[in-house]
């Protein structure tokens, strides 16, 4: 083992701090080119440590237009208002607007890696630097005089190896859920809008001339044996019993998902099972969550059940979106989703034996989906307690390491 020893900066001396600038917006001349160009919304969507590009580009016309700085790869990204301490690595040269105050480092004295860690860990205090009345901004002398404790660069890179390691396994799994999600998908898509379930011989159904016949409610070919039915004659819903902001727990053991997602933790569940839980208040009426098993869901969500419970309700998650929701929203100063609404929602009724054969399908990628997300959970716990540890040297590193 060996003792790490801190040295203290200003940050100023281990990097120079740039401001960004936005183009006029009335000029679409400026706009829509090859010079990557961030805002703080890019960062606020960003799960990863590094940032390739956002949402829209500058031409290089725009870029000389206004006073944004090239920053080189691999420089700090950091909003400086609205809000204060989105980070993120660029891993191409670009620039940003004017909401960020930017770290091109001195790579002799600091690692990169190493000081995104450390902001993350140190931004209450890059906060307490923010002044304003209208919102709060950190300038960049205020940003400047920060002081900043370093241990040796070769102890740098070893407590940023660690902390990477465990953000590239909880990338690793996101992007793992993408594809399986993408999977369900596919498979959903492949048998029940193209009709190409397997048939007695195992051949896609339409397209080795399954026969076809016309629905007069829906207006279109369906499998022979499908029916047409509602949401509310497939599906059992309910909005479960809310609870308030102020009962939220902070360090409650189970999650509580409102409208869109969760929305903080609770001491109870009303849900042991994973659920299909839609949005039924608000401007996000009609989006879709799965739940983790012993979660607690509020009344802003309708929970949507198949009725045959030997199914798995992968299926109702992705046959939702191909249903008329939008239709079944009510109010328009307050949207709202009401269950008599959405039961007189049309859809597609398929052959029993078609969907438990879907259920033996997408029920283990479902399963893999809920295993990834909560390994994720654990491990943000386990990087977010060794940040602090790591920092402060009260953790001896492996001289092997």
């Amino acid at each position: 083992m060996v003792d790490m020893e801190l040295r203290k900066y200003k940050l100023k001396d281990i990097a120079e701090i740039v401001n960004g600038a936005t183009p006029s917006s009335s000029n679409a001349d400026y706009y829509d080119g090859d010079v990557i160009w961030f805002t703080p919304k890019d960062l606020s969507d960003q799960k990863t440590k590094y940032i390739e590009k956002g949402e829209r580009n500058l031409t290089l016309k725009g870029y000389e237009s206004c006073s944004a700085k090239m920053l080189p790869a691999y420089s700090i990204l950091m909003s400086s208002r609205a809000p204060i301490g989105l980070l993120s690595i660029n891993v191409n040269p670009c620039c940003t607007n004017q909401g960020f105050k930017s770290l091109i480092l001195n790579k002799e004295i600091c690692d990169v890696d190493y000081l995104y860690y450390y902001l993350k860990y140190h931004m209450p205090e890059v906060e307490s630097l923010g002044s304003g009345t209208t919102f709060k901004e950190v300038s960049k002398v205020a940003l400047e005089s920060l002081e900043v404790n370093l241990p040796s660069l070769q102890f740098q890179s070893k407590i940023a190896k660690i902390l990477s390691l465990l953000d590239d396994k909880i990338s690793l799994n996101r992007e793992i859920n993408r594809n399986l999600e993408a999977l369900a998908k596919q498979l959903y898509d492949y048998w029940f809008v193209q009709f190409d379930f397997p048939n007695e011989e195992g051949k896609p159904y339409k397209s080795s001339g399954g026969k076809m016949v016309w629905n007069e409610k829906l207006k279109r070919d369906i499998p022979k044996g499908w029916e047409n039915t509602t949401l509310g004659d497939f599906c059992e819903m309910y909005q479960p019993q809310t609870i308030g902001t102020n009962e939220l727990v902070s360090n409650g053991l189970y999650r509580v998902y409102g409208a869109n997602g969760i929305v903080g933790r609770y001491d109870k569940y009303n849900h042991e099972e994973s659920e299909i839980a839609m949005a039924c208040r608000g401007n996000s009426c009609g989006v879709l969550n799965r739940t983790m098993p012993y979660s607690w869901i509020t009344g802003n969500a309708m929970v949507i059940r198949m009725r045959n419970n030997d199914c798995c309700n992968e299926f109702i998650k992705q046959a939702l979106p191909y249903m008329n929701i939008a239709g079944a929203i009510t109010g328009s100063g307050q949207p709202q989703l009401t269950r008599e609404n959405l039961s007189a929602v049309s859809c597609i009724k398929p052959m029993k034996t078609i969907l438990q054969a879907f259920s033996n399908k997408v029920t283990p990628i479902v399963s893999f989906q809920l295993q990834l997300t909560l390994e994720n959970e654990e491990l943000i716990k386990q990087r977010d307690e060794l940040l602090p540890l790591l920092m402060n040297g009260q953790v001896s590193l492996n001289s092997d390491l």
